[in-house]
This record gives structure tokens, sequence and C-alpha cells, in this order.
């Protein structure tokens, strides 16, 4: 899935941890942290993640995108 973008691990309440990778946004889900495979970015991910509500925010070079999530 590529390299760890900066900054690139984040929590939710509940304690899913979510991670991006250059290539794709992970989930990792509790109580085994099975791994699922959220979505494929349009273009490398740089940096970033924030949790906010039903969305995971990141960058991709100087531009803010958002994933939704449970």
């Amino acid at each position: 899935y590529g390299e760890p973008a900066w900054n690139a691990m984040g929590s939710a309440p509940g304690g899913t941890i979510y991670a991006l990778l250059t290539n794709a946004i992970l989930k990792f889900k509790p109580p085994r942290q099975e791994v699922e495979k959220l979505a494929d970015p349009p273009r490398p991910i740089s940096a970033g993640i924030a949790v906010q509500g039903n969305c995971l925010y990141f960058t991709i070079t100087s531009h803010l995108w958002s994933c939704p999530i449970e």
C-alpha cells in the first residue's frame, strides 16, 4: 500500500485506529485489530490525519481531502 504518510495514524471513539499510507487508507478494527482497506486515494497521500465526526481528513500535496468513515 505504499510508505507511511507523515503523521499517519489516528483514533476514533470506540478504539478504531486509522492509518494512512501513500496509496491506501486503512482501518484497524478492535478487538483483534483486523485490517480493512477503506479506500485508494486519487494521488499519493502526503501527510496528516484528523478524525472528525464521520470523516477522516488528510492532505495530498497542498490540498485537503476527506474520506467518509463509519
